[in-house]
């Protein structure tokens, strides 16, 4: 635990000196917390010094890249090939991490589930939901469509309306009135 929070801080030194005097070696979650903390300096030393030997290969990723810390993603990339899950690009979605997403969808093959869109939309975060809308099929503009409702979010439910084709449905009706969304059922 305490190599996790000097990693996390960015405390390289306290690291170094952990490693050389402790007994317990590196911890597994050290490398996934210096990734999702962005600390490019800290990874290296840790899989200098093998960490990779004891960490969960695909979680530093997965984790830097939930946490919007993009260089992180592009050195595990580059530097490591471990990779990624479909995880990396779900997280990323979920917390807004548009830039992240795209560089996913550029440079890696793992791509994304139903998860992205579905957390995306729930967790208003409208520009993620266009951009994957713009990259999938038809069914993600009603799934994010019901969130939209839910979440009061006229411009989204507006722009999935008219941009993107999806469905003003009874059900989507329902949601709103479930919601107490008046704006969006006067809209509908």
């Amino acid at each position: 635990r305490a190599m996790d929070e000097a990693a996390g801080n960015g405390h390289l030194e306290v690291v170094k000196w952990l490693h050389t005097n402790r007994s317990e070696g590196l911890p597994e979650s050290v490398v996934e917390v210096a990734a999702s903390e962005g600390r490019l300096d800290m990874l290296q030393l840790l899989l200098e010094h093998d960490a990779g030997r004891r960490w969960r290969p695909t979680e530093a990723m997965d984790d830097a890249a939930a946490n919007g810390q993009l260089e992180a993603v592009k050195w595990l990339h580059n530097n490591r090939s471990e990779g990624c899950t479909s995880k990396a690009m779900d997280e990323a979605a979920a917390y807004g991490q548009l830039e992240v997403l795209k560089w996913l969808h550029a440079n890696r093959s793992e791509g994304y589930t139903d998860s992205a869109i579905f957390y995306a939309a729930r967790n208003d975060r409208a520009e993620v939901v266009k951009w994957l809308v713009t990259q999938s099929p038809m069914e993600s503009a009603d799934v994010a469509m019901k969130h939209a409702v839910a979440n009061g979010n006229l411009n989204l439910m507006q722009w999935l309306h008219t941009d993107a084709n999806a469905e003003c449905t009874a059900k989507v009706m329902i949601c709103a009135a479930k919601h107490g969304q008046l704006a969006i059922l006067k809209y509908l």
